[in-house]
């Protein structure tokens, strides 16, 4: 079976539920399938970034979050919730850390988007320093479903909170998974205080290394 998806994904999944409902984090290891049958701690194998699962077991684990949370918007507030919390894994925080603000990041969305899954390619229509176009092309022959836009839709939301900027106004503009032959999406933010990104680009390196070594 092909494993399009990091583990930095259902490592945000569990934490969320750690969050949300910890007396049921159980209930998300069981009866997994085939593909971890040989895993003795199935949670601490998802929690690790550096292993790789089907997209089929993630869409598992999404729905099966929905379900024990009672909420069909589960996946978007994982994203969210991912990025508010400081949930990405240390090589997620140096690419992000290192673009120095919100349009560098999205300019460099698929360099990013290849450290999570293999799942899209990202086009960029446009990009400036308060908003951006982008098109997710999802790619063909791998199981998906619309929790994957949800999810992405929920991670990309929250990029300005990095640097301590509102939310950003997230417009979709067409779905994949609504018949359209790819998702775009219509992305706008305020524009970082200067003095504030001085002082972020300033102290952001020994952040890093900080929050790298607590993370190894």
């Amino acid at each position: 079976m092909d494993k399009h998806n990091s583990c930095i994904n259902s490592l945000a999944i569990i934490r969320y539920l750690e969050n949300r409902a910890p007396e049921r984090i159980g209930e998300l290891f069981k009866n997994l399938g085939e593909e971890l049958d040989a895993v003795e701690d199935k949670r601490e194998f998802l929690s690790n970034p550096s292993n790789w699962i089907s997209s089929e077991l993630l869409i598992l684990l999404f729905k099966r979050a929905a379900f024990i949370l009672d909420d069909p918007d589960a996946a978007f507030k994982i994203g969210f919730e991912s990025v508010l919390n400081q949930h990405l894994g240390y090589i997620q925080k140096i690419i992000i850390y290192a673009f120095g603000s919100p349009d560098r990041v999205i300019a460099r969305l698929q360099k990013v988007n290849d450290h999570f899954n293999k799942t899209k390619k990202v086009e960029i229509l446009e990009v400036g320093p308060q908003h951006a176009k982008v098109r997710f092309h999802w790619q063909e022959g791998i199981v998906l479903s619309r929790d994957f836009c949800d999810y992405n839709r929920g991670i990309y939301k929250a990029i300005p909170l990095i640097w301590n900027l509102p939310e950003a106004v997230l417009e979709e503009r067409a779905c994949y998974f609504k018949g359209d032959p790819f998702c775009e999406y219509h992305i706008s933010w305020e524009r970082p205080n200067r003095f504030k990104t001085i002082i972020f680009n300033i102290f952001s390196p020994w952040r890093l290394v900080r929050e790298t070594i607590r993370e190894l």
